[in-house]
């Protein structure tokens, strides 16, 4: 091989090797967020069974659970603003 070809090979290399650095920082930042989304989510989802057994009955409808599943326990505490104004989900 003559020495241009073994330039282009190392530049090709590291261009490759950045690319997947690059790829598995942004696997690691997702993963992050969707650990913590889910985390939120499911304690979103316990606080409305642990808060029945203090007294505070939150419905359990579809639109409930969607709201606590996607936003987690802030979805949880707008309902409850919203339930203590007298607003109906």
């Amino acid at each position: 091989m003559d020495p241009g070809t073994d330039l282009v090979l190392l530049f090709g290399g590291l261009v490759l090797l950045l690319f997947f650095v690059l790829i598995l920082f942004a696997l690691k930042k997702a993963l992050k967020l969707a650990f913590r989304l889910i985390i939120n989510s499911v304690l979103g989802l316990a606080a409305i069974f642990l808060l029945s057994f203090v007294g505070i009955n939150i419905p359990i409808t579809l639109p409930t659970i969607i709201i606590v599943a996607l936003f987690g326990l802030a979805g949880l505490g707008t309902i409850l603003i919203l339930m203590f104004f007298g607003i109906k989900i």
